[in-house]
C-alpha cells in the first residue's frame, strides 16, 4: 500500500538516470503537453503523431477526476478493464445496469437497461471519448480501451464501497 502511494506521489517528480540526466514525471509531462498546445506547436505531445504511437490528447488532473466522479463512467472503466476486447453498447449497459439494480444480467428489465443504454450514448462514452479515455464507435456501437485508458485506471479506486480513515504516510 506504501508502495503504491510512493508511487503516485513521485509521479510528478523528475527521476534521476542512468546517466546522470532526468526523465519527467507524469504531471510535468502533462504541463508540458499543455504548455507546447498553448505555443501553437504543429503537432502537441499527446497529439497522436509522434513517432511513439497513439498515446491520445493531454488531460489533466481535474479533467481525470471530474470524468471519475460519475460513477457510471467508474463502471464502464473497471467493465473494460476486465475485457480483453470491444465491447457492444448493449452489452456494456447490460452490464453496469445489472450492477445498479443488484441483479443478474438476465433478471433486469428493458426499463433498467435503457435507461443506463442512453445516459451511456448521449453523456457518459462521448464524454469519455473525447480525451481518448474509450474508443467509442457510436455508428457501430462499440467501446474499448483508449490510448488515455491506463492513466484513469491508476486513479481508480479498487473498492468501490470503499469507506474509512487511511493511516497517516
Amino acid at each position: 500500500m506504501l508502495e503504491k502511494l510512493t508511487d503516485r506521489f513521485t509521479d510528478g517528480v523528475e527521476t534521476l538516470t542512468d546517466d546522470g540526466g532526468t526523465t519527467p514525471g507524469v504531471l510535468s509531462q502533462i504541463k508540458a503537453d499543455r504548455a507546447g498546445a498553448a505555443t501553437g506547436d504543429p503537432e502537441p505531445a499527446g497529439s497522436g503523431s509522434d513517432e511513439t504511437g497513439d498515446r491520445g490528447v493531454a488531460i489533466g488532473l481535474d479533467e481525470i477526476f471530474g470524468l471519475l466522479q460519475n460513477r457510471r463512467r467508474r463502471d464502464v472503466f473497471r467493465y473494460l478493464a476486465a475485457e480483453s476486447e470491444q465491447v457492444r453498447l448493449g452489452e456494456l449497459a447490460e452490464q453496469i445496469a445489472a450492477r445498479e439494480n443488484d441483479k443478474a444480467v438476465s433478471r433486469i428489465d428493458s426499463q433498467e437497461r435503457k435507461r443506463v443504454y442512453v445516459a451511456l450514448y448521449q453523456c457518459h462514452l462521448p464524454k469519455m471519448a473525447d480525451v481518448d479515455a474509450v474508443s467509442y464507435d457510436r455508428p457501430r456501437g462499440t467501446v474499448g480501451r483508449g490510448p488515455n485508458f491506463d492513466l484513469f485506471g491508476y486513479y481508480l479506486p479498487g473498492d468501490e464501497d470503499m469507506v474509512g480513515v487511511h493511516d497517516p504516510l
